[in-house]
């Protein structure tokens, strides 16, 4: 599953995108979601929740979550980040991903994850 946020601004007007992808590349589902005012951060976080949801909603189990964003993945293996806002999104991570047998955290850089990406700046921009 391959997730994304942005904002406009940080913080600012901010959307999340999450892409379901099978085992041979081929996409299964998306969503993207305008979420109001919020920080990168955030909708970095964000943007993983919707992707487990969509995970879920498909069946998806182990998954592997895959986002350019090295604060959020770091944030759901470790410890949490610093700031309060960002380790309690981090917590529902967690959370969420406690529905699955096995979830797979990787980091990976922008180009490929074009998909969540595109999708995040086509309702941004």
């Amino acid at each position: 599953m391959l997730c994304d946020g942005g904002s406009r601004g940080n913080p600012g007007p901010s959307a999340i995108a999450a892409v379901l992808i099978d085992g041979d590349g081929n996409e299964v589902a998306s969503a993207v979601e305008a979420i109001g005012r919020a920080t990168a951060g955030a909708a970095e976080y964000r943007a993983i929740l919707l992707g487990l949801e969509l995970a879920g909603a498909h069946n998806a189990d182990p998954i592997d979550v895959c986002s350019d964003s090295r604060l959020a993945i770091a944030g759901v293996q470790g410890p949490g980040p610093d700031r309060p806002d960002l380790s309690a999104l981090a917590a529902l991570v967690r959370a969420a991903a406690g529905q699955f047998a096995e979830v797979g955290w990787l980091w990976h850089p922008r180009a490929q994850n074009r998909e969540a990406d595109a999708l995040v700046r086509d309702l941004l921009w």
